[in-house]
């Protein structure tokens, strides 16, 4: 599928779909909520990324 309205096409008939999202998979569980949502916060210091704070579905 390349757009919102393909998706929701086959949707609509009962098939599924897998999303991967721009920078890697997303997966729903049945209610359609994200069945993760692990998220990292980066700063550059230096020149250099560094991770400042991790939020994970655990969390």
């Amino acid at each position: 599928m390349t757009s919102f309205a393909e998706g929701a096409a086959a949707l609509a008939a009962g098939r599924s779909i897998n999303y991967d999202g721009a920078l890697s998979s997303v997966d729903f569980k049945p209610d359609g909520s994200l069945l993760a949502r692990d998220f990292e916060l980066y700063e550059i210091r230096r020149g250099r990324d560094v991770s400042v704070q991790r939020i994970t579905s655990a969390s």
